[in-house]
């Protein structure tokens, strides 16, 4: 609906500045060449505000069972804080700050983190600009800075893996991990911080060329877990991503595998 009455906005901009542009036109033939210039600038511009406001407002939906993860539990509490939601279980000394896909709302990834919850680590789900995590590079700051937790893991799922490794990389000092679903570094992460990277064997999303080319920039005692069956929007519950493979496993398995890795990955700290 926003995306329908910003289309309208703009459109009727363009016409009043078109219709506006000729009256001058006729009215002082020697602008007739500026208002052209301005009027051909304008339709430009309003081009230019449809392309990008389409691209925004196409994205992946939470699904039914991604809602439903989203209410608190016997287990886990979930609140909304600080641009992020909160998936408060019974743990208290740990915390994942969670950067989402592209195109992805943030949503979809609420019934892994309040698995991971309900397993003693707590979870922060940033709720990022337009459902781009690079927007919000620097999200886990905002948590980190506010929070009480003793040890604090960044993770995320695609390009917002990327981006949370790119924070880890950037805040060794106050981050411990990095965690990540279908991602890989683009920068040597330090030799202390520590590397969980879980991958789909259907995942067709995942370019199994630069992820093995990432490999160079894991640490030492990196971890890796592929789950069998498990394709790239698995991680998340928002349907199937075009171009992914099909998995053979059903979305809840594949999140349940996930988060077990995410707490073992935790505890052996």
């Amino acid at each position: 609906m926003k995306y329908i009455l910003f289309c309208t906005g703009a459109l009727i901009l363009s016409v009043l500045l078109g219709v506006l542009a000729e009256l001058l036109v006729r009215r002082k033939r020697p602008w007739k060449r500026i208002w052209r210039f301005l009027t051909a600038s304008a339709m430009s511009l309003t081009a230019l505000c449809l392309i990008t406001g389409g691209y925004f407002s196409v994205y992946y939906h939470a699904d039914e069972a991604a809602r439903a993860a989203m209410e608190s539990n016997e287990t886990v509490r979930v609140t909304k804080e600080n641009g992020a939601w909160f998936f408060d279980g019974p743990g208290t000394e740990n915390a994942v700050i969670f950067y989402p896909g592209a195109k992805v709302e943030s949503e979809a990834y609420s019934g892994l983190l309040s698995r991971i919850a309900a397993g003693g680590t707590d979870c922060y789900l940033l709720d990022v600009p337009y459902h781009l995590a690079v927007l919000d590079a620097d999200g886990a700051a905002r948590i980190i800075d506010t929070g009480s937790h003793a040890h604090w893991y960044t993770a995320g799922h695609s390009l917002g893996g990327v981006t949370a490794a790119l924070f880890d990389i950037r805040h060794p000092e106050i981050t411990e991990g990095v965690i990540l679903f279908a991602a890989y570094p683009t920068k040597p992460l330090g030799h202390e911080e520590r590397l969980l990277s879980v991958c789909g064997s259907e995942d067709l999303i995942l370019d199994r060329e630069e992820y093995e080319k990432g490999k160079k920039y894991w640490p030492a005692d990196a971890q890796e877990c592929v789950i069998e069956g498990g394709n790239h929007s698995g991680f998340g519950s928002y349907g199937l991503q075009a171009g992914d493979g099909e998995a053979s496993v059903p979305n809840d398995v594949q999140q349940e595998a996930c988060a077990q890795a995410v707490i073992r990955f935790i505890e052996r700290k």
